[in-house]
């Protein structure tokens, strides 16, 4: 689930916006997809609202990529490092390397 969910935000990248279409300061994660806020933890189960979190555990370069690249890299990466829970994801240290 977590390699359709990924797949599923890169291709649809354009209906989502960047830090940097909110602002125009330079920041160090402005390349990451922008929350809806969520104030109830309901919703912050969503899921437009864990993709994108998932999405923007992902470096910069996932966004420049094209997406066949995208789809193979993201499912060797899943396929070498199994994660059993969606929040096992969230918590870790993500490494891929575009």
């Amino acid at each position: 689930i977590l390699y359709v969910c990924l797949c599923k935000v890169k291709s649809n990248l354009g209906h989502f916006a960047n830090k940097t279409d909110i602002h125009q300061y330079s920041t160090r994660n402005n390349h990451h997809l922008v929350l809806s806020s969520c104030h109830l933890s309901t919703s912050k189960r969503w899921f437009n609202v864990v993709t994108v979190n998932m999405f923007n555990k992902l470096p910069a370069e996932a966004h420049s990529i094209n997406i066949n690249s995208f789809k193979s890299i993201v499912y060797t990466f899943l396929v070498n490092n199994p994660f059993y829970h969606i929040n096992e994801f969230l918590n870790e240290s993500i490494n891929i390397v575009f």
